[in-house]
């Protein structure tokens, strides 16, 4: 870590992650300077800790690069859209090596969305639609 004036132990790799048995704790192994480190995370931590990882990601990708609009982008090897809960569709990626998210999607925003993936891919840009569900 660069900055010195900051307290905190470095993880050096992620080792593993598991749940408890009784399902209500993600528990992750690192190793650290000082020896392997596992810490438990209730459930309801984690999709904030899910959303902290990928904002500072690219956050760090904007400092490093020096562009402002750089993100970290994931590969994604695997796609599935269902029907979701009340008027909704479900988008569901799968990076290599498992991690797989889902995301809602009001159906009133489908129409959008196939507008902007037609654009991006014939290389036009793509002013992106936001919207709530519903």
């Amino acid at each position: 870590m660069a900055d010195s004036e900051i307290n905190a132990v470095e993880f050096k790799e992620l080792l593993s992650s598991s749940s408890t048995p009784d399902g209500t704790h993600g528990l992750f192994k690192f190793k650290t300077e000082q020896g392997d480190f596992t810490i438990a995370l209730p459930n309801s931590q984690l999709p904030k800790i899910m959303a902290a990882l990928s904002d500072v990601s690219s956050k760090n990708a904007r400092v490093q690069t020096g562009n402002q609009r750089q993100v970290m982008a994931f590969p994604c090897n695997i796609w599935d859209f269902a029907q979701g809960a009340n008027d909704t569709v479900n988008m569901t990626f799968r990076m290599p090596g498992g991690m797989e998210m889902t995301f809602q999607l009001g159906k009133k925003q489908v129409p959008l969305m196939k507008d902007a993936l037609t654009a991006a891919e014939s290389g036009q840009p793509v002013i992106p639609a936001f919207g709530q569900i519903g």
